[in-house]
């Protein structure tokens, strides 16, 4: 099948390494720390109380949602805090639950309920992705907009990441499984599996075999290719109203189509609770790709001790990746379900510009993927002009980073649009 596309987005001079790489599983540290924040619901309630013993895959938060995703221990061990405020890498506060582990890390199996959405939010499944929905409301939202299509999405959300593709290649019988799953819970008839173009000969003939009733599409390589909007476009030639809100809450995409990540799918397919991820951990100097499966939190700077990895006070680790990640301010951060890969900049990487006068050339213009005009979006944000800003569609923006990096002024576009949501949604909060 010929390679599709979208219109915008950059086609980066990245080199594709790691696609061989498999997951490593990497033990859980002797602490971990497990927020009660790990999606755009809202918080849970902690559920457990200083020195109580718990077991791995136990409740341990539970949403306060009818189809949120609650949250369980990673490891069996004494809960030694259950502190209120928490800042995590976002630079939220929060609850979070501190668990010593002291004991084996098995495997729990989600219970059998009577509603197939409330095993989701018993077993804290969220959509894997850059949004991390709760998975029960994606498809509480895609029965009542009687979707028939489905689209896996198999491609990683940033450069240099390869998790997704090891995800589909290891996993696939876990991804099949969670596809029927959907398919009969949808009643699904069209099912795309969307790759990317230079791995589409990444899978062996008993693999393709696999997915005989499945439309594999391979989508040319081009940054921010993963995006959900992006890929319904392209897909099923659908537009689709991206109104992401200024505010923390789960957004509706009234579409024809469901786009679940791969990840997503794996994880309903093994019948377990939720309590890991697979990421990519990567350097800018490429001297480390490594494919990880982590428990939910496990501190950052054990994943780089498993990778051997000395780290240089200069150097800069990245939460998610290289164009719309989060530099680290501490590395004892844990790893939580909307983490889709660990990405260190190192220092001779590390370029600093001061942001000069925009010359309104238009080349954000020229990439965005939503089509807006990121330009005047961040110039009314910096000058505190939120309705302006409103008027420019800051909502619909994707936060792919496309801007910034092709801006010759160096102004931190992306900067000043995050910075401007964030204005707005405690503007909101206040009413």
């Amino acid at each position: 099948m010929k390679a599709v596309s979208f219109k915008g987005g950059l086609k980066l001079p990245v080199l594709q390494t790691g696609v061989d790489r498999s997951i490593i599983s990497v033990p859980p540290g002797r602490e971990l720390i497990v927020p009660m924040k790990q999606d755009l619901g809202p918080e849970c309630k902690p559920l457990v109380k200083k020195k109580q013993m718990v077991q791995a895959g136990e409740m341990i938060g539970e949403s306060p949602l009818e189809h949120g995703a609650c949250i369980h221990a990673p490891v069996s061990g004494k809960v030694t805090d259950v502190t209120r405020s928490f800042v995590h890498f976002s630079g939220k506060r929060m609850p979070a639950v501190v668990i010593a582990k002291d004991g084996p890390t098995n495997k729990s199996r989600r219970q059998d309920k009577d509603s197939f959405l409330d095993s989701l939010f018993f077993g804290g499944l969220v959509d894997f992705d850059k949004d991390t929905v709760p998975l029960a409301v994606k498809l509480d939202e895609a029965k009542l907009n009687h979707v028939d299509s489905l689209i896996v999405n198999a491609m990683d959300v940033e450069p240099f990441f390869s998790s997704r593709i090891r995800v589909m290649a290891e996993k696939i019988h876990d991804v099949l499984a969670g596809i029927k799953t959907i398919q009969e819970y949808l009643n699904i008839k069209q099912v795309y599996i969307v790759i990317d173009q230079q791995y589409s000969g990444l899978f062996s003939d008993h693999q393709t075999r696999l997915l005989h009733d499945i439309t594999l599409v391979p989508l040319e390589y081009k940054y921010p290719q993963a995006i959900d909007y992006l890929l319904v476009k392209a897909i099923l030639d659908k537009e689709v109203l991206c109104t992401i809100p200024c505010r923390d809450i789960m957004h509706s995409q009234d579409i024809d189509g469901l786009v679940l990540s791969v990840d997503t799918l794996a994880a309903v397919g093994s019948k377990l609770v939720s309590t890991e991820r697979v990421i990519t951990v990567r350097d800018s100097a490429g001297k480390i790709h490594e494919n990880f499966q982590v428990e939910i939190g496990t501190r950052f700077s054990e994943i780089l001790d498993a990778c051997s990895y000395e780290l240089n006070p200069e150097s800069r680790i990245v939460a998610g990746g290289p164009m719309s990640g989060q530099i680290l301010a501490d590395p004892s951060m844990p790893v939580t379900k909307d983490l889709q890969g660990i990405f260190i900049l190192d220092k001779e990487h590390i370029v600093k510009k001061d942001p000069k006068t925009c010359i309104k050339c238009g080349l954000c213009v020229d990439v965005c993927p939503a089509r807006l005009i990121p330009f005047m979006i961040s110039g009314s944000v910096e000058k505190a002009n939120y309705d302006q800003a409103q008027k420019y569609q800051l909502s619909s923006c994707f936060e792919c980073g496309c801007c910034s990096y092709v801006c010759p002024s160096h102004i931190p576009i992306l900067h000043w649009i995050q910075f401007g949501k964030f204005e707005i949604f405690k503007q909101r909060s206040r009413l």
